[in-house]
């Protein structure tokens, strides 16, 4: 009997501690559950605004979940295996979407696969932030410049450029509940710092954009200038101003040079 006894024992503690871990996410998530339930009885919100707050919240917490488990995954391996990680995967596809992250080596990629950062978007929400790459993730619809853009596309690769001018500005809108991993252009230049070999190959991609942005830009002002909407004199000013380095700007020192 006491042998039984001892092996039920241990199967009962071991059956206890999977749900234990199991369930740390969950009563997170219970929780703020029935936080936002109270809120809404007491706002008297309409059923159908409930349920689109709770699909975000859910959709919200399982970014976190994704972005958590990844990072401690990640810590755990070994650093070839972390440059599998960042090479391979469906979440990992907007690495061969930037062209100018092709040629880099996987302990960049790893490094700055950490520093992307998971953000929900709610149907007709704006997406303005600025000086930001944005990746649109497993579900969501984003309409930007005339364009609709589905899982998998990146836009606004181009902040690694240091003239403004040079760079598309156009702001994005969330045409359904959108998952959007966003890396800053800070974050790439911390990166790029803690990689000096990586530096060289950078500036010659960042210099190689530039170049094609630059003649896009010269040739949409021609078109202007022959179909009369710019003088001789406004034209010239136009493109010697656009084109000026802007040397007060600390975010453009790393690449004046």
């Amino acid at each position: 009997l006491v042998p039984w006894l001892g092996r039920w024992c241990y199967c009962i503690a071991e059956v206890t501690l999977i749900l234990a871990s199991r369930n740390r996410w969950l009563e997170r998530y219970y929780a703020s559950v029935d936080e936002l339930n109270f809120h809404m009885r007491y706002a008297k919100f309409s059923a159908p605004l409930q349920r689109r707050l709770r699909r975000h919240l859910r959709r919200s917490f399982d970014l976190v979940r994704l972005r958590e488990s990844r990072d401690l995954a990640l810590s755990r391996l070994s650093p070839g295996l972390q440059g599998q990680i960042a090479l391979a995967g469906a979440e990992h596809t907007w690495i061969r979407s930037i062209w100018w992250l092709r040629c880099c080596g996987s302990a960049f990629l790893v490094d700055l696969s950490r520093e992307l950062v998971p953000d929900l978007y709610a149907l007709g929400e704006k997406i303005t932030k600025k000086k930001t790459i944005f990746i649109l993730g497993e579900f969501g619809i984003v309409s930007r410049n005339g364009q609709v853009l589905v899982p998998g596309h990146v836009w606004g690769d181009d902040v690694v450029i240091a003239n403004s001018f040079l760079v598309e500005s156009a702001n994005a809108i969330a045409l359904t509940m959108a998952e959007v991993h966003t890396l800053s252009r800070d974050a790439v230049f911390k990166v790029i710092a803690q990689h000096p070999n990586e530096d060289s190959r950078f500036r010659q991609n960042c210099a190689k954009m530039a170049l094609l942005r630059g003649v896009k830009k010269i040739a949409t002002e021609v078109i202007s200038r022959r179909r009369g909407l710019l003088s001789k004199n406004e034209f010239v000013r136009s493109m010697l101003k656009k084109f000026e380095p802007d040397y007060n700007d600390p975010t453009q020192k790393e690449i004046k040079d």
